[in-house]
C-alpha cells in the first residue's frame, strides 16, 4: 500500500522507487532525491516532494510518533521544488539508505482528515496496491492501484492476505492451494515443501537472530557473567535444533 524513496534488489544494490534518482551532498550530509513526475496517492493527491517532507516532519521525526533511529540520524527535510527534496542528516551515515527503504510516505491529506487512529484502519498511500477492506482477525484486501508509476508490471487485480499464524495449518492451506503464498515456513518443513509438486520455496535476503540482554541490571550488568553465557551455549547443538544445520 505504501511505497518509499529507495529500495533495494536480490543482490540487495539500491534502486529507484518513487525516487527516480538522487545525489550525495555536502560530504555525505545532504541526502537530495528527484521524485518521479505525476505520482499520486490512492486519494487522487500529489505525492510530491511537500508530501514526503510532511511526511518526514509530523511522522518520522515527531517525538509521539516517529523512531528514535529516524531522529538520531535526520534533522528534517527541504522542498527545492516539486520533484526534488533534501533530507538533512545529523552526519554523514552509509545506513541511511538502508533506513529509507524501510520508511513509507502517506497522504498528508488523508492522514490530516482522518487522524491518526481512523488513518490506521483506513490507509492511503501510493503503492501498487490500495487498501479495500479490513476484517480484523480474518483477512485484508486490497486492489491494485492503476495509477503507480510502475503499473505496466503484471500485478495481480486484487491480493488478499490472511493471519495464519499456526505452521501447521498455514501449511496445509498451501499444499492444498487455499492459499496461493505462504511466509515464513518453518525450517523443518523446508525440504518437504521444496519436494511438493507445485510448490516453489524462495529465499529472503539474508538476517540475524540474536538475544540481546539489560546490561544495566545484574546479572547481565558484570563482563563475567556475559562471558560465562557465551560459553555455556553449545552453538552446533543449536544451530541443529533450531535452524536445522
Amino acid at each position: 500500500m505504501f511505497d518509499t524513496l529507495v529500495f533495494y534488489d536480490e543482490d540487495g544494490a539500491w534502486v529507484p522507487s518513487m525516487a527516480e534518482s538522487w545525489e550525495v551532498q555536502e560530504d555525505g550530509s545532504v541526502l537530495q532525491f528527484t521524485l518521479r513526475p505525476g505520482m499520486t496517492f490512492h486519494d487522487g493527491t500529489p505525492c510530491d516532494a511537500e508530501a514526503v517532507k510532511w511526511t518526514i516532519d509530523n511522522l518520522w521525526l515527531d517525538p509521539e510518533v516517529g523512531l528514535a533511529a529516524l531522529k538520531d540520524r535526520f534533522t528534517g527535510a527541504e522542498v527545492v521544488d516539486p520533484q526534488t527534496i533534501r533530507l538533512l542528516l545529523t552526519q554523514p551515515d552509509v545506513t541511511s539508505f538502508a533506513t529509507l527503504a524501510d520508511q513509507f510516505i502517506v497522504s498528508p491529506t488523508a492522514y490530516q482528515e482522518l487522524g491518526p487512529d481512523e488513518f490506521a484502519l483506513n490507509p492511503v498511500g501510493s503503492g501498487p496496491y490500495s487498501f479495500e477492506s479490513w476484517r480484523q482477525g480474518s483477512e485484508l484486501t486490497q486492489v491494485r492501484f492503476d495509477g503507480y508509476w510502475d503499473a505496466e508490471r503484471p500485478y495481480p487485480d486484487s491480493l488478499v492476505w490472511k493471519p495464519l499464524p499456526e505452521d501447521t495449518v498455514r501449511m496445509i492451506n498451501l499444499t492444498e492451494g487455499e492459499v496461493d503464498v505462504a511466509t515464513f515456513i518453518p525450517d523443518a518443513e523446508v525440504e518437504t515443501m521444496q519436494s511438493t509438486d507445485g510448490i516453489e520455496v524462495g529465499m529472503q535476503l539474508g538476517g540475524y537472530v540474536g538475544v540481546m540482554f539489560n546490561m544495566v541490571d545484574p546479572p547481565f550488568d558484570k563482563l563475567a557473567n556475559r562471558e560465562a553465557l557465551l560459553l555455556a551455549i553449545d552453538y552446533d547443538a543449536l544451530n541443529s535444533a533450531v535452524f536445522f544445520g
